[in-house]
């Protein structure tokens, strides 16, 4: 299989489509947890990561660092999952007051030099103006740098997101729903 990475911002459906390129044989890389300590302690080495146990990525740090996966996997396809900026700007203020308890340091470190998040965010006063910058610009990065035939823009409010999905990736629709995961938190 080709790999795919899901370049979406957290929040955007990255569980639902990790779920759905599971549903579609492909073995998934999503609890990404570690790899986020190592980036926030400088110690992860792009150079030497490979694809080797996995062939669908998702989530963090594959949305924030999508420039350097292209550049080390051209051959690879790329899904921007997106959604409505008003209700992903909330999703975010909500993750970072309830997702705090499970957030050590490390985690948190990764968010201030990545993210540029402040102490104030896991408070629940993030900025809105900073959450709807990060978001126009991730999504002109993206489009700038990924060509047309690798990318696939994937809407969490979109109807079709099987036909979408399968279609880029060359593969059958299942007769299964599109997963619809964690849909408290939307």
């Amino acid at each position: 299989m080709v790999p795919v990475f899901n370049i979406g911002l957290c929040r955007t459906g990255t569980t639902s489509f990790t779920k759905a390129t599971n549903m579609l044989g492909y073995r998934i890389h999503f609890n990404n947890a570690g790899l986020i300590r190592q980036i926030a302690r400088g110690s992860f080495n792009f150079g030497f990561w490979n694809l080797v146990e996995h062939d669908s990525f998702s989530d963090e740090p594959f949305s924030s660092f999508f420039q350097t996966f292209y550049l080390l996997y051209p051959y690879a396809k790329f899904v921007m999952t997106t959604r409505e900026l008003s209700t992903w700007k909330e999703s975010m203020r909500l993750m970072f007051v309830e997702k705090l308890k499970f957030w050590d340091e490390d985690i948190k470190e990764y968010q201030r030099k990545i993210w540029n998040v402040d102490d104030k965010a896991w408070l629940g006063k993030i900025d809105e103006s900073f959450l709807e910058e990060w978001y126009n610009r991730h999504h002109t990065n993206v489009l700038s740098t990924i060509p047309k035939e690798k990318l696939l823009i994937l809407p969490l409010e979109a109807d079709n997101k099987w036909e979408r999905l399968c279609g880029f990736l060359g593969e059958e629709i299942p007769s299964e729903d599109y997963p619809y995961l964690n849909k408290g938190e939307r």
